[in-house]
C-alpha cells in the first residue's frame, strides 16, 4: 500500500528548511481589524461593548431566577 498523502522528498526537505511562524508584534491584529473595518473590507462588530454587559446581566438573573423558583 502506498501513501498517496506524502509529499515528493524534494518538497519535504523544502518545506521542512522554512523558519516557523513568527506571532505578530502585539496590537497588530486589532490594528490591521480596524484599517479594514474603515475600508469597508470587514463589517462592524454587531454587539457594541455595552450591549454584551446587559446581555451577560440578563442571562445572570435568568439563571438566578430560574434557581430561585426551581
Amino acid at each position: 500500500m502506498t501513501d498517496h498523502d506524502a509529499p515528493p522528498p524534494d518538497l519535504a526537505a523544502a518545506l521542512g528548511a522554512l523558519p516557523p511562524e513568527v506571532p505578530p508584534p502585539p496590537g497588530e491584529e486589532d490594528r490591521t481589524v480596524r484599517a479594514l473595518r474603515r475600508r469597508g473590507l470587514l463589517p462592524q462588530p454587531r454587539w457594541r461593548p455595552w450591549s454584551r454587559v446587559a446581555a451577560g446581566l440578563a442571562a445572570a438573573l435568568a439563571l438566578f431566577a430560574a434557581g430561585a423558583f426551581y
